[in-house]
C-alpha cells in the first residue's frame, strides 16, 4: 500500500459556516442534538448527518457528507469549530489521491476544480430534496473547489450510504 492509498481529493462546493447552520436549522429533525460545549457548528453537522441516515437509500444517495474544510494551517485546538474552518464541504465526485500536485490550480487539474453541468444537476437534486423534506438550502456565497480527504471504499455500500458519495471515485 503506498503512502497516498487512502486519500481522495474530492470535488464539491464549500458552504459557508452561517448558511450551513441555517440549512441544517431548518431541516425536520426528529432529535436535535445539543453539545454541552455549545458549539453549534459541530451541533449542525451532527445533526446534518443524523438526518440523512433517515432518508431512504435513494435519498442517500443524493445527499453530500458533509466534511469541514478547515483553514490552512489551522491546529484548531481548543477552540470552537467555527473559528477553525472555512466552511463546510459537501463533495459530488471524487478520484483518488496520487500527488499533492492534484491539489494545485492548474490546467491539468482544471476538472478537479472547476463545477461542470452535472456538478450543478447534482447540486440542484439536493436542494429539491432538502425542499420535499421540509428544508431550505440556500448556497448563496458557496463556491466550487477541491479537498483532501480520506479515500472512502466504494466496494462497501454501507460505508457508500453513510458518507453519500453520489459519483464514482475513479480508479
Amino acid at each position: 500500500m503506498g503512502k497516498y492509498d487512502t486519500y481522495a481529493v474530492y470535488s464539491g462546493y464549500t458552504m459557508p459556516p452561517d448558511k450551513f447552520i441555517e440549512f441544517v436549522e431548518s431541516l425536520p429533525l426528529k432529535v436535535k442534538w445539543k453539545r454541552r460545549d455549545g458549539d453549534r457548528l459541530a451541533m449542525c453537522v451532527s445533526n446534518y448527518l443524523s438526518w440523512r441516515r433517515r432518508l431512504t437509500r435513494e435519498e442517500m444517495l443524493m445527499t453530500p457528507v458533509a466534511r469541514f474544510h478547515y483553514k490552512p494551517k489551522d491546529p484548531g485546538v481548543n477552540r470552537p469549530l467555527i473559528e477553525c474552518v472555512e466552511g463546510i464541504f459537501m463533495s459530488v465526485r471524487g478520484v483518488r489521491y496520487r500527488s499533492p500536485q492534484q491539489l494545485e490550480r492548474t490546467e491539468e487539474n482544471r476538472r478537479l476544480w472547476e463545477e461542470n453541468d452535472m456538478d450543478r444537476a447534482k447540486l440542484e437534486r439536493f436542494i429539491q430534496l432538502v425542499q420535499k423534506k421540509g428544508g431550505s438550502l440556500d448556497t448563496t456565497g458557496s463556491q466550487f473547489g477541491a479537498i483532501k480527504s480520506i479515500l472512502i471504499d466504494v466496494s462497501n455500500t454501507a460505508l457508500l450510504m453513510f458518507f453519500g458519495i453520489f459519483a464514482e471515485i475513479v480508479p
